[in-house]
């Protein structure tokens, strides 16, 4: 890892406070550093915590924003922050991260369903593509019909062997597949950590 010094900051109470405060560490990932608006997001996020805690009563003393951008599809970033007053408050901070995952998680979430509810008028199976749909349960049945087994089916459909005579390969869709593929990708991205 190499972290990388976004932002350090000693407030006034840094010098003159002499009482008991509190800190804590708020880590959160964003996407790579290579997309324009990610650093931005980034440093929005991080500037959240001391504004959320002075809203609450919590003098900021400390703030160290580090980051590091050596996984290839993530930037992770970390907040130390320490302030003195509700300590509990400073504590209730480390949850953040959860609050912020779980929000992009629901805005995936959302803006997939948008894109499904948008396009599902185009995914509704015309009579061509019932067609289509009981040609390929008939292909199969008529080589299930002929002796072939399950593993030469597959090879059939992938392309690697030829159909037999007088049978001929129905398409298969594909995008349904790749776009639920890319759904649970951008979530498995979002959750992952070295």
């Amino acid at each position: 890892m190499s972290w990388q010094v976004v932002k350090r900051i000693k407030y006034p109470a840094f010098y003159t406070y002499k009482g008991e405060y509190g800190g804590t560490i708020v880590e959160f990932v964003t996407g790579p550093e290579q997309i324009p608006f990610m650093d931005k997001l980034g440093e929005w996020l991080a500037d959240r915590v001391p504004r959320e805690a002075e809203k609450k009563g919590v003098t900021p003393m400390y703030l160290n924003v580090i980051k590091d951008t050596d996984p290839t599809w993530t930037t992770k970033w970390q907040v130390q922050f320490w302030g003195h007053g509700s300590l509990t408050l400073v504590a209730l901070l480390a949850l953040l991260p959860f609050i912020i995952k779980g929000a992009i998680a629901l805005l995936v979430v959302f803006v997939l369903w948008k894109i499904v509810q948008t396009f599902s008028g185009l995914w509704q199976a015309t009579p061509q593509e019932l067609e289509r749909e009981e040609a390929r349960e008939e292909f199969v049945e008529k080589l299930i019909e002929r002796g072939y087994s399950p593993e030469e089916i597959a090879d059939i459909i992938a392309g690697i062997k030829t159909p037999p005579a007088g049978i001929e390969l129905p398409e298969i869709p594909t995008a349904a597949i790749a776009f639920g593929g890319v759904a649970v990708l951008l979530i498995a991205l979002l959750f992952m950590r070295d």
